[in-house]
């Protein structure tokens, strides 16, 4: 005679319950969660969720636009398109070699110049461009111009050099312009804090600020990182904890005023120049060699002008 077994009481049916109930309590923790960071960090997040489909931190070059990525900037001042071309510059593809009869301007600064909270024709890069070429054509033989937009958001003196030796040189420009803001005084001295430097002290690899992995790629994580606030707030949380846990050598830079260049004092504003002018220096030895000629230039900042900001 056969004996049947009660399926309810059977250890693989429990075990199976309790996995569906705890799985069911995990969904409601994230879904909490969920609701609880789109709340309390909803722009911060909904910003980098954005700007996480054209933009990626970097083990070398500390953060980049990603090549051929189409994506949007959005915050609640402004919804503007970003397309990313195969050099990883916000801006149209170039040909090489360079074809005859093209005069080629590189422009390199930070966000300003990558044209944070603007369309792409609207920066003053193509702003210059078509300017030049209206006047271009007015000449005997007539000259063709390309500026290319080679700026990238937080990038001072010592990463637009990194960024010239690795890449800026071949696009083959005939002239680089190097757009200094005085946020630069800032960059540079915060940047040296995670810049490693070779033996003659030449900066060669910067670290992304408390991050031990890029964003990845994976379809399942573009995914999440584009629509689980949840899953940013964590994958930070997470970095951090893993950075400081292992990197415990990078130390804190030394707190700066933001207006150092308006409030501090003249020999502080001098000792910050100082290191801006090594790395700027070193972009022009760079260009030389290359027979490329340097223009730097600036203007003035909106804290200059308006009371207000």
């Amino acid at each position: 005679m056969v004996k049947l077994t009660n399926c309810e009481n059977t250890p693989l049916k429990r075990i199976t319950l309790g996995l569906f109930v705890s799985l069911l309590w995990l969904i409601a923790i994230y879904m909490a969660l969920e609701t609880y960071v789109r709340f309390t960090h909803h722009n911060f997040l909904s910003f980098k969720a954005h700007e996480l489909t054209y933009r990626n931190a970097d083990m070398v070059m500390r953060n980049v636009l990603i090549p051929n990525a189409v994506g949007e900037s959005v915050t609640n001042e402004w919804r503007v398109p970003y397309r990313i071309n195969s050099w990883g510059l916000r801006d149209r593809e170039y040909a090489l070699p360079k074809p005859p009869g093209i005069f080629r301007i590189l422009v390199v600064g930070d966000s300003g110049t990558e044209g944070y909270g603007v369309r792409i024709e609207d920066t003053y890069v193509k702003r210059f461009e078509e300017r030049l070429n209206q006047l271009g054509q007015t000449l005997s033989p007539p000259v063709t111009y390309e500026v290319i937009n080679a700026g990238v958001a937080g990038y001072s003196p010592l990463l637009e050099y990194m960024f010239l030796v690795r890449r800026g040189l071949q696009l083959e420009p005939d002239l680089v312009l190097l757009h200094y803001n005085y946020s630069d005084l800032l960059d540079d001295t915060a940047l040296e804090h995670w810049t490693t430097f070779d033996a003659d002290g030449i900066p060669v690899r910067c670290q992304p600020l408390k991050r031990i992995r890029v964003h990845g790629q994976h379809p399942l994580e573009r995914f999440l990182s584009r629509h689980s606030r949840a899953f940013l707030y964590l994958e930070h949380k997470w970095n951090v904890f893993l950075y400081n846990r292992f990197y415990p050598y990078f130390k804190n830079p030394p707190e700066i005023e933001l207006f150092v260049v308006f409030r501090g004092s003249s020999e502080e504003i001098t000792r910050l120049w100082q290191r801006n002018a090594r790395y700027i220096g070193l972009i022009h030895d760079l260009l030389q060699r290359q027979g490329v000629p340097l223009v730097l230039f600036t203007w003035p900042d909106a804290v200059e002008i308006d009371p207000h900001e």
